[in-house]
């Protein structure tokens, strides 16, 4: 069983920032805490 597999690809200084347990990524990450509340688009609103 291998574990924390994708660290082992950064460079020293790179690994060393990213938490054990994580791991870095080229995408937008979706980072949170518990269950993913629901989301229902036609009643979301952004404003800013």
């Amino acid at each position: 069983m291998k574990f924390f597999t994708k660290r082992a690809d950064l460079p020293a200084e790179t690994a060393a920032r990213v938490p054990p347990g994580q791991y870095l990524t080229q995408k937008w990450p979706v980072l949170h805490y518990g269950p993913v509340p629901p989301f229902n688009p036609k009643t979301w609103d952004l404003r800013v």
